[in-house]
């Protein structure tokens, strides 16, 4: 990883680990949001990120990164019932949550020019909604990251 910011790395390692749970087979998983017309009924995506940087010292190339990076958890389903679709979307989160409770480094390390990484989950905020043919669940989940580069 060249000095840049590790916002990429991270969400394309850690993307790529949570295509590999058996929890989330079909689920869609994508770098971003995927668009009215080609979300599907299960979705996980990254949202916006909020970034701090804190340089070494002079002639130290040390980078601290500290951010938040969010994603969205979303669930659709035509039934009447908003409870299975919101248990549904916070099994979802669970998944996201158990990956990083695995290894927190993501397995980045040094072959990626870090000094240390450490993704943790921060919180989550969840709304369910009626729609014209069931109920949708949408939760935000931010995830806080610590990087030294």
């Amino acid at each position: 990883m060249p000095n840049i910011s590790t916002v990429p790395t991270v969400n394309h390692t850690l993307k790529t680990l949570l295509a590999a749970r058996g929890g989330l087979t079909g689920v869609q998983l994508t770098w971003a949001y995927p668009g009215i017309d080609k979300i599907q009924r299960e979705s996980l995506f990254f949202d916006r990120t909020e970034l701090s940087e804190v340089s070494g010292q002079l002639g130290n190339q040390t980078r601290h990164e500290t951010y938040t990076q969010y994603m969205f958890v979303c669930v659709k389903k035509e039934t009447n019932d908003v409870q299975v679709v919101e248990e549904r979307a916070w099994t979802l989160v669970g998944e996201i949550e158990q990956q990083l409770r695995t290894d927190a480094s993501l397995a980045l390390g040094p072959a990626n020019n870090l000094k240390s990484l450490v993704v943790q989950f921060a919180g989550a905020e969840a709304e369910c909604y009626q729609q014209d043919q069931g109920w949708s669940c949408e939760i935000r989940v931010a995830l806080n990251v610590q990087a030294r580069i």
